[in-house]
């Protein structure tokens, strides 16, 4: 969820979020307004984050073995 100069802007996370759990919607909504604390990133956390990277590396790149992405947005890549 962003502020854009035409409004606001909603991925899809957003809206899965939003049916999960209204709450959390309540929170990012406040955390465009005013930022929320984050917590601090630890090694755990970035091997998480790095192993979740990867996994959708390998994931996309079998997907283009397969022929079934065509397109893909640059600043993914």
């Amino acid at each position: 969820m962003h502020n854009r100069d035409s409004g606001r802007l909603y991925a899809a996370t957003d809206l899965v979020n939003f049916l999960e759990c209204e709450h959390i919607t309540s929170l990012d909504l406040q955390d465009l307004v005013s930022p929320l604390p984050r917590a601090e990133v630890d090694e755990s956390t970035q091997l998480i984050q790095q192993k979740g990277y990867e996994h959708e590396d390998a994931y996309v790149q079998y997907l283009r073995d397969q022929g079934k992405v065509s397109v893909w947005p640059r600043h993914l890549d």
